[in-house]
């Protein structure tokens, strides 16, 4: 079945420079910059492939066990969208001068699902969450989706879910232009992410699930060629909220707090951010 990324990117609103360095704060999640910034936690980007950006070269090079290409095609692992790039720079950004992302010292791992136009099918998606279980990933970060119900895909999100896998998906709902979430965002178990002027955070503990609105306007990250670019949308809206919980894994390990399921860990992240 076929996916889409959920915004496509004008390149042409690129530029080698921006004015002033940026600094992701979630403000809204009660974290304080620098983050925790921790080693130790694994997350797997399913995007459009390896990203390359000055702001990041502390990123190990790619490893049969760091990157993956999933497409048919098996034409290059690099990022050739920007897509990944782009919400990347949230995450991984470490430029003083440039992009600081939320946790760029994390364990990363890119798995490209998607194309150089932004195509690719929920098999790549499935695909891609199991090689990242077999890397054995913490979190995972997915920006794509589709309107149709994958029976299959839907059964490795349960088993990601019973692994105590957290997975921040992008709801797509810029797309639809409805309340309807795209799939797997619509997928019991994950956190969903939209850009709405709702700001507004529910949870479902029937249903096992966080869904997490951002007043998500235009933010500068990476972007191809080591330049910057302005990026919005419900994949932005995710990519914040994946580096606050990466962070907020990372201090309830320190604090040696634990938690049963990523239903559990859904709760105590809500009752977070609602403080």
């Amino acid at each position: 079945m076929e996916t889409k990324l959920h915004k496509s990117i004008d390149k042409s609103k690129s530029v080698k420079s921006i004015k002033d360095p940026v600094r992701y704060i979630p403000d809204m999640f009660g974290f304080d910059f620098p983050n925790h910034n921790p080693s130790d936690i694994s997350v797997a980007i399913l995007d459009t492939g390896l990203p390359s950006h000055s702001d990041f070269n502390h990123i190990p090079k790619c490893t049969k066990s760091s990157c993956i290409d999933l497409l048919a095609s098996k034409c290059d692992v690099s990022d050739s969208n920007g897509h990944a790039t782009a919400i990347s720079g949230v995450l991984c950004g470490a430029n003083p001068g440039g992009i600081m992302g939320m946790c760029p010292s994390a364990n990363y791992l890119f798995c490209k699902v998607m194309d150089d136009e932004g195509n690719g099918n929920t098999n790549n998606i499935t695909a891609g969450l199991l090689w990242a279980i077999g890397q054995n990933f913490d979190v995972a970060l997915l920006s794509n989706g589709s309107a149709i119900n994958d029976r299959y895909l839907n059964k490795i999100i349960k088993k990601c879910y019973d692994m105590k896998k957290i997975m921040v998906i992008a709801s797509g709902r810029e797309i639809t232009r409805t309340s309807k979430h795209l799939y797997p965002a619509a997928y019991d178990g994950v956190i969903s992410c939209s850009s709405s002027r709702s700001n507004r955070v529910r949870f479902f503990p029937d249903n096992n699930r966080l869904e997490i609105d951002l007043n998500m306007t235009s933010l500068w990250s990476t972007f191809l060629n080591d330049s910057y670019i302005k990026v919005g949308g419900s994949s932005m809206a995710a990519a914040i909220t994946c580096g606050a919980v990466v962070n907020f894994v990372y201090q309830l390990k320190n604090n040696d707090v634990q938690w049963n399921s990523v239903g559990d860990f859904m709760k105590l992240f809500y009752e977070k951010i609602r403080k």
